[in-house]
């Protein structure tokens, strides 16, 4: 049977931008809250009118803009100029009916538009306030604008993903920006749940690019800390264990081995590959003589796993219940037997395909509805929450506000 939202009946006031406010918003809508995207009137989101990342296209049939629409289905968008007075009042009237503000302005920005949180306290002292930032909330870069580029450089995660070479890698696709936003949303559900147990809410969630990255990399970054060792660079003809690697089929895919406990692994690989006559052998018989000997392991591993297909290795592997996996690419995903099975690559009524969330509750659909036109709900908020009345909101509209 299914089981109702479980954000039901909690509203969400989405003052946000981009990539990594919108997300959190929306992982909240997903859950079935009511969330409701404040825009600029006549302008919007700048995701609205983005059409091209890291050269490759954005822009839709229908004229609809990728990365807009999948940081804001199932939302409500209201257009209100924040900088105008009567703005700002219809926004305080709108916060009054809220349970959680999200928001990725800057401290600057959000003052100037009378929602920094003080100003917001004043007309709803319960409301959860929930602010993504690039550094966090405190120091000296606090108020610095950023994205997902800063994010992964200042967190040390392109560091983690550097060449060989010392050159640091940079992995698209907005990872920090959405590591952040579930993050920040995943504040906002705890200081829900906290509100529910108690009475009281933490008065403001923070997630920022910056820890989110830190955590994502949770073990090199606590193996500095506490050794002042570093991960070395990842350069798959110098790994230290040969059988936790990255190895080219006969048919150029690639296989991923995570073989991390030789000693167990090690006889059951040499089988596997047809590499019994390594097994004892003096250069690769122990993990410190495999390691020692690893660049010459590596290639003989190399040749051997050229002699079959990926599918084959994977039936090899698969019978001796290896740690493994082929090396996906993204447009194998759409097929993948996992990701049909799972419904990971969710389809929204409006026909666009896109991950689902990154968890499951048993019993619960989470909603699928396409992201709003501009300004397509104002009307109805400004009605039914703001207290406005048809001339009121025409009024409003003949001064731009809306």
């Amino acid at each position: 049977m299914d089981m109702s939202m479980p954000l039901e009946g909690v509203r969400v006031a989405d003052l946000t931008i981009y990539v990594q406010g919108p997300v959190a918003a929306q992982i909240l809508a997903d859950l079935g809250a009511e969330v409701i995207k404040v825009e600029k009137p006549g302008v919007g989101d700048l995701s609205r009118v983005a059409t091209r990342l890291f050269e490759r296209t954005l822009v839709l049939p229908g004229d609809r803009r990728l990365l807009w629409e999948m940081g804001n289905h199932n939302k409500k968008s209201l257009t209100l100029d924040l900088y105008h007075f009567k703005g700002q009042e219809l926004f305080y009237r709108l916060i009054e009916r809220c349970d959680v503000l999200v928001t990725n302005l800057t401290p600057e920005a959000l003052r100037q538009m009378g929602a920094d949180e003080e100003s917001v306290r004043q007309r709803n002292p319960d409301i959860i306030y929930a602010r993504g930032s690039g550094f966090g909330p405190r120091g000296p870069y606090a108020e610095d604008p950023c994205q997902d580029t800063a994010g992964m450089a200042r967190s040390g995660f392109m560091s983690l993903c550097s060449h060989p070479s010392g050159v640091p890698g940079y992995p698209p696709g907005a990872v920090a920006d959405v590591a952040s936003a579930t993050m920040l949303a995943f504040g906002v559900v705890t200081a829900l749940l906290a509100r529910e147990r108690t009475g009281r809410a933490p008065p403001v969630v923070y997630a920022s690019q910056m820890s989110s990255m830190m955590w994502l990399a949770l073990f090199p970054v606590a193996l500095y800390a506490n050794t002042g060792e570093e991960y070395p660079p990842f350069d798959r003809t110098d790994v230290s264990n040969p059988i936790f690697n990255i190895y080219r089929c006969g048919d150029g895919r690639w296989i991923a081995l995570g073989l991390y406990w030789t000693e167990r692994f090690w006889p059951p690989f040499c089988e596997a590959t047809g590499l019994q006559h390594l097994r004892d052998d003096p250069r690769f018989a122990t993990d410190e003589a495999r390691k020692e000997n690893r660049r010459e392991l590596i290639r003989i591993i190399d040749e051997v796993m050229a002699t079959r297909p990926s599918q084959e290795w994977e039936r090899i592997f698969r019978e001796r219940k290896f740690w493994f996996s082929i090396v996906n690419r993204y447009s194998d995903l759409p097929t993948d037997p996992q990701v049909q099975a799972n419904g990971y690559l969710a389809e929204l009524d409006n026909g666009l395909k896109g991950p689902s969330l990154p968890f499951e509750l048993a019993g619960v659909q989470p909603r699928l509805h396409g992201a709003p036109a501009l300004g397509e709900h104002t009307e109805q908020v400004l009605r039914e929450l703001c207290g406005c009345s048809p001339e009121e909101i025409e009024a409003l509209r003949g001064e731009r506000v809306i």
